[in-house]
């Protein structure tokens, strides 16, 4: 019996045999087998016969672009690459598809300020513990205490008290 599961269960723990299987932006060279079965189970739900061949440039292309939603990502731009070579040629199914089925949104290189290069030494100082930890208990939890202790003793009225307004 093969089941499968995104967490573990208790129940089943000591029945079971657990495998790992990475995402596909780790095992990028499996894309093309996986591309081919997708492109097998979409065009057999179409209603084809046989499926058309995926270009190889396709496959390198794919395989050079991060899918954010992993294969379900994948799964959609196959089914709309489907649909456009179905409304494209309606009289005959195509040999192979085109490349330009596959268009992809090309991302924009955003300007980054890296703290960490600008200001190496500044590094260990602030990845301390006990900077964060002072901070977080030395003010952060007066600071919780003293509003808490202006909201229930202060005035009560919205018009006296800008913490209350604030909440």
């Amino acid at each position: 019996m093969l089941c499968s599961s995104e967490t573990t269960q208790p129940d089943l723990v000591r029945f079971t045999l657990q495998i790992r299987v990475p995402p596909l932006r780790v095992r990028r060279s499996d894309l093309g087998a996986w591309l081919g079965y997708l492109l097998l189970l979409k065009s057999s739900s179409m209603g084809w016969t046989r499926p058309p061949q995926l270009p190889e440039s396709v496959v390198r292309r794919l395989q050079n672009h991060d899918f954010a939603n992993n294969l379900r990502k994948l799964d959609d731009l196959m089914k709309r690459a489907l649909r456009q070579v179905r409304q494209r040629q309606q009289t005959s199914l195509p040999e192979a598809l085109p490349e330009e089925m596959f268009w992809l949104d090309n991302k924009t290189t955003r300007h980054r300020f890296d703290l960490w290069r600008w200001r190496p030494a500044l590094r260990y100082p602030m990845r301390s513990p006990r900077l964060w930890n002072g901070l977080l208990f030395g003010l952060v939890s007066w600071l919780f205490i003293a509003v808490n202790l202006d909201l229930w003793l202060g005035p009560q009225t919205l018009a006296q008290t800008s913490i209350l307004k604030l909440f």
